[in-house]
């Protein structure tokens, strides 16, 4: 399974994929009501998953690997819920966390972001204005021309 997102947001412990919030609700407004496709690709004996670039590694050589199956999905979320229930898929949930951990990825993700707010509001305003509806001190402010 992979998945994409404004934000990475996911991790492979054990073999299994762990979607993480970062903030409360995040997965569920991020995914609920949209569609989506599930890849399925043969990960035994991987070494390492480069999520940036969606390679696998195995015994340091990166390879491409054929998909297996292709599924349509009418609602993200939802189906992450039925995957959490049956165990394929696991949930690290912003309640869950300790307030430590919510001040130091909401700092990481704002100090990540900042710089690239202007372009993004520009280039990608669905992504700018889903971030800041999330965290409002990444609005970036219209510039006047005042020539």
């Amino acid at each position: 399974m992979y998945a994409a997102a404004p934000i990475r947001f996911f991790v492979y412990r054990g073999g299994k994929l762990y979607l993480r919030e970062h903030d409360k609700d995040y997965l569920k407004k991020l995914y609920e009501g949209h569609d989506c496709y599930i890849f399925t690709i043969e990960l035994e004996g991987a070494k390492q998953v480069d999520h940036s670039t969606g390679k696998v590694f195995i015994y340091d050589k990166d390879i491409e690997l054929d998909v297996e199956k292709r599924e349509y999905i009418p609602d993200a979320y939802e189906k992450m819920l039925e995957l959490e229930k049956q165990g394929i898929l696991g949930v690290e949930r912003w309640e869950d966390y300790p307030d430590e951990q919510k001040q130091k990825i909401r700092k990481n993700l704002i100090d990540g972001y900042t710089p690239y707010m202007e372009d993004m509001k520009n280039k990608f305003p669905d992504q700018y204005d889903f971030l800041v509806y999330f965290y409002p001190e990444l609005k970036v402010e219209d510039k006047i021309n005042k020539n």
